[in-house]
């Protein structure tokens, strides 16, 4: 097993793959403002938001501290994490899926129940701390989302990647391939789902998405592509 580098340029996970989930339902982020009182991606209407951006940004890592990456997020939390995020899809200028995806990122913080599980399980029961991970390269549109357990052992699931044309900020995704892969051996899984995801904002540090499931995913640069082959 190697971990592949950056080649000239790549790819989420899908529907029920259990790993950093990366589609897309905020309703209203289409790569333009939404309108005063538009119905948002979770599905309320609300009045403008006040501001985004980075502000909007630092305000989410102050909520999301102390939640272990969403597994024990309150719904008040939850609910001013929606707000903030509808803040910036309302107020930033739109996100375009381009190169500055091309990286390797770390999760901060998500809702998608399958990946919280699979970590809140991992260190109840076998004790075991685990890093999650997303890796996308455009060029080669390519999607890996992975969880790397502190015994060495990873779980791993391979998309393909393309852009969509009818929606700037969103990429589509379709699981090619997935596997548990131990110190010693390695279990091939069968792929299936495909999804997409918006994304609201990227910095040189952080990157905002929502996915059709309406899952927040927050997310943090950690340098090029480094996938897992």
């Amino acid at each position: 097993m190697r971990r592949e580098g950056r080649s000239p340029v790549v790819g989420g996970c899908g529907r029920r793959c259990g790993i950093v989930r990366v589609r897309s339902g905020f309703d209203g982020a289409r790569g333009r403002r939404r309108a005063v009182g538009r119905r948002d991606v979770i599905g309320r209407a609300r009045k403008k938001p006040e501001g985004g951006g980075p502000e909007a940004i630092q305000r989410i890592l102050g909520l999301v501290e102390g939640t272990q990456q969403g597994q024990n997020l309150g719904a008040g939390a939850r609910k001013e994490i929606e707000e903030a995020c509808n803040s910036i899809a309302s107020t930033s200028s739109p996100v375009e899926v381009n190169d500055e995806l091309s990286k390797s990122w770390k999760l901060v913080f998500t809702t998608e129940k399958e990946t919280l599980f699979i970590c809140s399980s991992a260190k109840k029961l076998l004790g075991l701390d685990t890093e999650v991970r997303q890796v996308i390269d455009l060029e080669r549109k390519r999607l890996q989302n992975r969880i790397e357990f502190s015994n060495g052992a990873s779980f791993v699931v391979d998309s393909s990647l393309s852009t969509d044309a009818k929606n700037d900020r969103r990429a589509n995704f379709e699981f090619t391939g997935a596997k548990l892969a131990l110190p010693s051996s390695v279990f091939n899984l069968p792929p299936v789902g495909k999804g997409w995801f918006d994304n609201l904002y990227i910095d040189e540090t952080y990157r905002l998405a929502v996915d059709s499931r309406n899952d927040i995913l927050l997310v943090q640069n950690v340098g090029e592509p480094d996938f897992f082959d």
